[in-house]
């Protein structure tokens, strides 16, 4: 969200929520950040139905490049090699990095640890592909 916004933070407590419904629910679709909160304490973030945010995605994604075959047999390769240690989008990162032959400078130090380990390097070098390089910086 854009720092130069103005979105008023409200916080209802259950019986709030009980008996001011409506008023919660105005303050939602008047885009206000609704917090539910139990003697004092968040627990939940109450968010507007953004329908037609995903019918503008989707849109503009109707004519977004599609990953090619390389691409997309790299990502399966790299998710194969990790599983679940790396985010779904750090994947594609480094299925990118690893075809084109390129540097990936990061300052996070999970995704340098990953992308050296033993299981991704394993399945690169089984293929004949160099690991990928990566460096980390301080941040």
């Amino acid at each position: 969200m854009c720092c130069m916004c103005r979105v008023a933070v409200r916080e209802f407590g259950i019986r709030a929520l009980r008996n001011h419904t409506q008023e919660v629910l105005d303050a939602v679709d008047a885009g206000d950040v609704v917090f539910l909160t139990r003697r004092g304490v968040r627990v939940a973030e109450i968010l507007r139905h953004r329908v037609a945010t995903l019918d503008f995605v989707r849109a503009e994604l109707a004519d977004a490049p599609r990953p090619d075959h390389a691409e997309a047999s790299m990502f399966g390769i790299v998710s194969a090699a990790l599983g679940p240690k790396l985010s779904h989008n750090d994947k594609w990162i480094l299925s990118r990095v690893v075809l084109d032959r390129s540097r990936l400078v990061t300052e996070d130090a999970a995704l340098d640890s990953v992308a050296r380990s033993k299981p991704l390097v394993d399945a690169l070098v089984a293929l004949g592909v160099e690991a990928p390089d990566v460096i980390l910086v301080a941040g």
